[in-house]
């Protein structure tokens, strides 16, 4: 999983957490620097990791990483 900054309109960032290129949650909130929102969404994921609402690791996805590893 990775956390992204986005850049809103009128110097504003909001984050994103995407796992395997593909969006898990968002920011609803706007933060004033890229600083600030990337803090807020590493917090938000390491909620994700310990929670139950985690996504699922397929087969997939490991033997993609075996692969490219």
């Amino acid at each position: 999983m990775e956390v992204v900054a986005v850049a809103e309109r009128e110097r504003q960032w909001r984050w994103e957490i995407r796992h395997g290129g593909q969006l898990v949650r968002e920011s609803r909130a706007e933060f004033p620097t890229l600083q600030d929102a990337i803090k807020d969404g590493k917090q938000q994921l390491r909620s994700l990791w310990i929670g139950d609402d985690r996504p699922q690791i397929t087969r997939k996805s490991q033997c993609w990483r075996r692969a490219a590893g």
